[in-house]
């Protein structure tokens, strides 16, 4: 069951730390989102373009539910958030360029697509356990929770295209 997040004035404005904790979540998510529409554009193999684009799906997906569980009037809406573009310093793409430059395969896409879920899944855990406000540690559980699923499809399609079992 996904939370809803409350604003704690009458006003309909959000706290500041649950409204940064938002905002974070979006832009971890949009960040994401453009990494895998960048994957899905180089993908050789179909089936990891697919997976690729469904991973960005997703990632869309999520900014619009963290914006619409919020009660709060003090955030963008979803189509604001996508048409800010891509953030110039998303190290997700950074690497994922550089990774390209020496490795152009989609499974150097996958592995590094793996770290990069499996270092955020711990960070958001490690924010999580920070929080005192409940809200705010919900907002970071959610988060932490989808990262885990895309680590497990991507670990999938990783062990598909490399035949090779992947542990975990």
């Amino acid at each position: 069951m996904k939370p809803t997040l409350t604003p704690s004035s009458a006003n309909r404005t959000g706290s500041s730390a649950t409204r940064q904790a938002l905002l974070d979540a979006v832009r971890t998510e949009r960040d994401a989102m453009y990494f895998y529409l960048r994957a899905a554009r180089t993908a050789r193999d179909g089936r990891a373009r697919r997976v690729f684009n469904n991973l960005a799906e997703d990632e869309r997906r999520h900014i619009e539910w963290f914006l619409e569980t919020y009660s709060g009037n003090d955030l963008p809406d979803l189509q604001t958030c996508l048409d800010r573009g891509r953030n110039e310093a998303n190290d997700w793409l950074e690497e994922l360029e550089n990774t390209h430059a020496t490795d152009s395969t989609d499974l150097a896409a996958l592995q590094l697509a793996m770290r990069k879920e499996e270092e955020l899944e711990q960070h958001l855990r490690r924010q999580a356990e920070k929080q005192t406000d409940l809200q705010i540690r919900r907002v970071y559980l959610a988060n932490a929770d989808a990262t885990r699923q895309h680590y497990e499809t991507i670990r999938a399609e990783l062990q598909r295209l490399s035949g090779e079992q992947i542990l975990t």
